[in-house]
């Protein structure tokens, strides 16, 4: 069935889903081939810890789908990465485009503070993945281009739909905030959303602003994320979990997974642990960033805060199981990051923010519903004290958070599964009038839980 599409005032009522380009069939019947475009370097044996983003991880997930799909062959088109390359599977192909250098630099400007930064580099990365693109679209028939995290991917399919015909489908995952902008930039944006024959994004703030500016609700979607369940559990033997890790049986784990930066409030955090006493605590801090000689700082003077690094994604699932609380996960105003979904869908309780951290939308209040709260999370202000009072309650709930922990599984089933990515299935196929890939007894079996 599909997700509802967007309507102005609500972005819930259902209305006719109505598709403008041709329906374009896969030349093996029953076979469905995309055209995947994404700007991220993928990352192969390390989970990136939102390294990369969560476009990343979630490109990731993507590719994986492919796996448990009967019938769905995946070409993709991403940025080369510096050393292994992803191995080529029966169902997916790698095709990599280079421009290192353009990747650093879209690094240096990531603040997004340089209008004619930004423009270069949208132009030049966009223009780089497409010649790759088209260069397949010469020699294979795709169904639809499916082109994921934001911009750079979405230019790109916007020019492979003009000279190839194919029907578009982008996915962001960011909400931005054009319904504010200057009218120039709305009319911009608008007429950019307009070009996709389906727009979706990992939850309703994206097609609520689309539709503020003029793109067609019919075309608009939110599904949200999904994380591999079957990675992401509960473990046995969590004493076992617990001491190799180095937490001590009596001591309440704190767990903080994310880029080492102020979006993600690791600003914040330094601030709130710097002189805290943290008798029974210990903080365990798993990525990387721009913060990370300021946390190491606070950690030199305190042993309970520790840095482990980017890790894979068995130390992230033990981490999860060795840990009390997951601590001030990303969250946006209507959606929960990747490094949430996986701790709870690891049965770990949370403690985070109850303002989103978009800095498009500063000192929004988050929506309680999407992670459980109060009962499976509790939200706390992003200020000093705010955080200090996460972390006292949270030592002194720490019984009662060991306690919610199957809980806490049962509802990252019912809202971070498998069933999300056949959601997603189910407007690409519609999108690209050909028929929905069938899933695997295994992958239908994970969509039930």
């Amino acid at each position: 069935m599909l997700p509802k599409p967007f309507t102005k005032a609500t972005a819930v009522r259902a209305r006719p889903h109505h598709i403008e380009a041709k329906p374009r069939r896969s030349t093996k019947k029953g076979k469905v081939r995309l055209l995947v475009l994404t700007r991220q370097m993928l990352t192969q044996a390390v989970v990136p810890v939102d390294k990369g983003g969560g476009t990343d991880t979630f490109a990731h997930a993507f590719i994986d789908l492919a796996d448990r799909m009967q019938n769905l062959q995946l070409d993709i088109v991403a940025l080369e990465p510096p050393a292994r390359n992803l191995a080529d599977t029966a169902k997916v192909r790698m095709h990599y485009f280079k421009a290192s250098r353009l990747h650093d630099l879209l690094w240096t400007f990531r603040e997004g503070r340089n209008p004619l930064a930004n423009a270069v580099l949208l132009f030049a990365m966009a223009w780089a993945m497409l010649r790759t693109a088209l260069r397949l679209t010469r020699s294979h028939q795709y169904d639809a281009v499916y082109a994921i995290g934001g911009p750079i991917a979405g230019l790109a399919g916007i020019a492979l739909k003009t000279l190839a015909g194919l029907p578009l489908i982008m996915h962001f995952q960011y909400t931005y905030h054009f319904r504010s902008a200057a009218p120039a930039v709305r009319a911009l944006a608008a007429a950019f959303y307009r070009r996709a024959d389906a727009l979706i994004g990992n939850c309703k703030m994206l097609g609520t602003d689309a539709t503020a500016i003029g793109m067609p609700a019919s075309r608009c979607f939110a599904i949200s994320n999904w994380v591999d369940q079957e990675v992401f559990r509960p473990l046995p033997d969590r004493p076992a979990k617990r001491a190799k890790w180095n937490v001590p049986a009596d001591a309440t784990a704190f767990f903080f997974g994310g880029r080492f930066c102020p979006t993600k409030h690791v600003d914040r955090l330094i601030d709130a642990l710097h002189g805290l006493r943290t008798p029974g605590m210990v903080f365990l801090f798993a990525g990387e960033g721009v913060l990370e000689p300021e946390l190491r700082r606070i950690a030199a003077a305190n042993p309970a805060i520790r840095l482990l690094g980017t890790r894979t994604r068995d130390d992230l699932v033990e981490l999860h199981n060795a840990c009390d609380v997951q601590f001030w996960g990303s969250v946006d105003v209507d959606y929960p990051g990747l490094v949430i979904m996986e701790a709870m869908s690891s049965g770990l309780p949370v403690v985070t923010s109850d303002e989103t951290m978009n800095t498009l939308y500063p000192g929004e209040k988050i929506d309680p519903a999407m992670i459980g709260a109060p009962r499976y999370a509790r939200l706390y202000p992003p200020t000093r004290e705010g955080i200090r009072q996460a972390i006292r309650e949270s030592v002194e709930r720490r019984a009662e958070l060991l306690e919610l922990r199957p809980e806490v599984r049962a509802f990252a089933q019912r809202r971070f599964g498998f069933a999300n990515a056949l959601q997603l299935l189910d407007v690409i196929a519609q999108t690209a009038g050909c028929e929905r890939p069938r899933a695997l007894a295994r992958a239908t079996f994970s969509a039930s839980q």
